[in-house]
């Protein structure tokens, strides 16, 4: 007497087999539904993308260029002497925001941000050489104290050479990016040092003596047992026999065998077991499996539905383009989703517009210093309500 769960026939008579069989369809129905969840969800994102490519990646691109046209033109009062210091502080630290926004901006042409970016250190060198500013020995210190906090005192240099840096901050950049390579390189070695001290610890150990090993090679020899069984071999050879493409009743189902045996082989390949019973499943209802396939079958079927829940994981946190459109946009309903993009596409043209409007204005020193002016105000006011906010909430906290 037989009975059949979720394609599988099991004969009754052996409870070990029913026990693990039951397991076994509540396994591939889990599978099912998280391949489903997967497909459902990576559609989700693809038509969110294509949406914002369609509505508002012009409007993207188009902004990020109206910021390297502001950048470039609030660049050239740098040099002005009719600006203040404080005014000029303002008016850099106005252009590193927008810099700083570009620099981390998905879709902009980085060529186009590099070369604002040397136009602008042109002009601030341009400034500095005109006017040499005395460095004093709190400015040291204080860089010195900055530099050792963020790099952990990797900065071993002396004052001449922090006073250097003061007057032309890229070499900071050049400085940093060496002791980056040199990180690296000292790290590679001490990495090259542990494995060689680890081999020479532990590389006598005897595998077939020692059963020294974690969850995930405990799992892998399990699966490589299914492989090793001569039960999935055979399913494996009596699916290729029905794939042949000979067997196809017409061209169309010659094609679809002929993917089919593909997929087969590449399954074959790769110890992909899951697919290779998939596809026997699909074509054959009548399988008798012993103890020990089913057994290793087990293992098999819940790596795959931790292999779908890794890949849900990364739709919904990846850095692809896909998946930061839908992080930035998604809302409950795929109509809100759409009505986001819209608004953003929307407000995006407006403030390019705006920008626009604001270069050609704001053509000389006068206009700056009125914008400026009216933009250190506007940070004052948002300083002094953080500051209620703050004494509202029990004021600050000092360590």
């Amino acid at each position: 007497m037989e009975s059949s769960q979720a394609g599988l026939t099991i004969v009754k008579n052996h409870p070990k087999q029913i026990s693990n069989s039951n397991e076994l369809h509540t396994l591939w129905l889990r599978i099912e539904k998280h391949q489903k969840r997967n497909l459902n969800y990576a559609k989700k994102l693809k038509n969110t993308y294509d949406f914002f490519q369609a509505v508002a990646l012009e409007k993207e691109l188009e902004f990020a260029n109206c910021i390297i046209m502001q950048v470039k033109h609030l660049a050239g009062f740098i040099l002005r002497k009719s600006l203040s210091n404080t005014e000029r502080e303002h008016l850099i630290q106005w252009i590193d925001e927008d810099l700083a926004y570009l620099q981390s901006h998905p879709f902009v042409d980085q060529v186009s941000v590099n070369q604002a970016i040397t136009y602008v250190n042109e002009q601030h060198k341009g400034y500095l050489k005109e006017h040499p500013q005395e460095i004093d020995e709190s400015e040291i210190h204080a860089l010195r104290r900055q530099l050792d906090e963020e790099f952990n005192g990797l900065f071993d240099l002396n004052d001449d050479q922090l006073r250097e840096l003061l007057m032309d901050p890229e070499k900071i950049v050049e400085h940093i990016a060496k002791l980056q390579d040199e990180f690296q390189s000292k790290n590679h070695q001490d990495s090259h040092d542990e494995d060689a001290i680890f081999e020479e610890s532990f590389g006598g150990f005897d595998e077939g003596e020692h059963a020294w090993t974690n969850g995930s090679e405990r799992l892998n020899n399990k699966l490589d047992k299914l492989f090793k069984s001569s039960q999935l071999n055979k399913m494996y050879k009596r699916v290729a026999s029905k794939l042949h493409p000979d067997k196809g009743v017409d061209d169309e189902d010659r094609v679809q065998k002929h993917s089919q045996m593909q997929a087969l082989s590449e399954a074959k390949k790769n110890n992909d077991g899951y697919t290779i019973l998939k596809l026997y499943l699909t074509y054959f209802n009548d399988t008798e499996l012993d103890g020990d396939t089913l057994a290793n079958l087990k293992p098999m079927l819940e790596a795959k539905i931790q292999k779908l829940n890794q890949e849900y994981r990364t739709l919904q946190y990846g850095d692809d383009m896909a998946s930061l459109v839908w992080q930035n946009f998604k809302q409950r309903t795929i109509k809100k989703t759409e009505q986001a993009i819209e608004q953003h596409a929307t407000k995006l043209h407006f403030d390019c517009d705006e920008m626009r409007q604001f270069i050609a204005t704001h053509t000389t020193v006068k206009a700056i210093k009125s914008k400026l002016k009216s933009r250190m105000k506007l940070n004052n006011m948002f300083f002094i309500d953080e500051l209620e906010k703050q004494l509202q909430n029990g004021g600050f906290y000092f360590e």
